[in-house]
């Protein structure tokens, strides 16, 4: 039997394919050159490894970097915590000092639109 490469045995495959045909070349070119990958070359190779080894120590970094960046927000939440309660206290002091303005007003006389106090 004839085939498209010389030297290449068709007895495996199917005998129902013509021996001119694409499914026989195809099958005579896997089996005489094998399943060849083409090869990258050194250039891309070490491209390839540069790449790797960059995303390797960025992601070792970016996974360093995380305690430290635990600390500092939870050194923000406190630093935020204390402000809250100063600004807490501070608005409490100011009701207390508005309420003790009100009751020193309450207790003078002659206050605006309010007719004075009767003697006894």
């Amino acid at each position: 039997m004839h085939t498209a490469v010389s030297g290449a045995r068709t007895a495996n495959y199917p005998r129902t394919a013509a021996s001119g045909s694409r499914t026989v070349r195809f099958a005579c070119l896997i089996q005489n050159e094998g399943m060849a990958l083409p090869l990258p070359s050194p250039a891309a190779l070490f491209e390839l490894t540069r790449y790797a080894v960059g995303q390797v120590v960025e992601t070792a970094a970016a996974v360093a970097t995380v305690p430290v960046r635990m600390m500092s927000l939870i050194g923000q939440a406190e630093l935020l915590a204390t402000r809250i309660t100063v600004i807490a206290d501070e608005a409490e002091a100011l009701v207390g000092r508005v309420g003790a303005v009100v009751a020193e007003a309450e207790r003078r006389p002659g206050r605006p639109g309010r007719s004075p106090p009767r003697p006894p």
